[in-house]
């Protein structure tokens, strides 16, 4: 007796994980490229600020804001695409509730 399976669509499914999993690990290097200058700006800008009038300062202190936003986007974005290519670690840590709410 002979049995036939279709497993096409087995590999069409693995050809797919790994198309994703390739796509996700792209995304983590992506991220990773982005934070060091970003970085760079944000410390350059808190530099510069320390020297300038008022309204530059409000303006430096706006780019600090988005930076900081864009930085925690891209973090976001990053741990997710790790946590997706399975290499994303977590790691146990106290923590003080009563202190982290004060």
């Amino acid at each position: 007796m002979l049995i036939c399976h279709d497993i096409s669509q087995i590999k069409e499914n693995l050809r797919l994980q790994e198309l994703n999993k390739a796509t996700n690990l792209m995304a983590s290097y992506m991220s990773h490229e982005m934070i060091t200058p970003l970085q760079c700006v944000s410390q350059l800008a808190d530099k510069v600020s320390q020297d300038v009038d008022l309204e530059n300062k409000y303006y430096l202190r706006t780019i600090n804001t988005t930076i900081k936003l864009l930085l925690s986007t891209i973090k976001e974005n990053l741990d997710s695409s790790m946590l997706s290519v399975s290499q994303f670690v977590l790691k146990p840590s106290n923590l003080a509730l009563i202190e982290s709410v004060i």
